[in-house]
């Protein structure tokens, strides 16, 4: 991971990538590739998604044979700051391959993002509760809105657990309705030991 920059989870990935152009034997141009593709974006850090990011534009640089011939969106996007500011300043000769003459944002990425709380309240509706409520339907609408309409009902179990219930209320009253084993009893000394009988029973429970 030191030499190359791609954390462990990221090889099985490169070279599923490279399965798919039957170019696996490439790995080694791969990993050295991405080490120089990191430093390019200004060190990036080494999780999701950054780090994929970052290896599949090393694939595409090894297979094209041209370094930014062929640039992903997310790429694009990671140059311009649309991630927010990498921990080293991109150099212009990489900005301008990478972005072609687009000029990278200098504010807050999320300050482009169009305001959702005012009309995800009003489509969520008497649903929500408060505004943790309206934020979970934000971040996950359709199993969020389940969960509310689940709620507002009243939160009785899920059909699926009361089946399982009766179902197993089921299987035990058909085994108590069985026909109990018949129990020799014990003799000792020609007398009838029914302690011994009870022992023998609880140890078949």
């Amino acid at each position: 991971m030191l030499a190359h920059q791609v954390p462990g989870g990221m090889i099985s990935n490169l070279v599923g990538q490279l399965r798919e152009q039957g170019a696996e034997a490439r790995l080694p141009e791969v990993l050295a590739e991405n080490a120089r593709v990191r430093a390019d974006l200004g060190f990036p850090p080494l999780v999701t998604p950054s780090s994929q990011i970052v290896g599949t534009q090393a694939v595409l640089n090894v297979l094209t044979g041209k370094r930014y011939g062929n640039v992903t969106k997310e790429t694009r996007n990671l140059a311009k700051g649309a991630y927010g500011a990498t921990a080293k300043p991109i150099e212009k000769d990489i900005l301008d391959q990478v972005l072609g003459g687009e000029e990278p944002i200098t504010h807050r990425p999320a300050d482009d993002l169009a305001p959702e709380l005012t009309e995800a309240t009003e489509q969520i509706g008497e649903l929500a509760e408060d505004i943790d409520d309206v934020l979970s339907y934000v971040m996950f609408p359709q199993p969020a809105r389940e969960f509310l309409q689940w709620r507002k009902e009243g939160g009785g179990p899920e059909r699926e657990l009361v089946a399982a219930i009766v179902g197993a209320m089921v299987i035990g009253e058909k085994k108590a309705q069985a026909a109990p084993i018949a129990m020799q009893p014990v003799v000792a000394n020609g007398e009838t030991q029914a302690w011994r009988n009870y022992g023998r029973m609880r140890q078949m429970r």
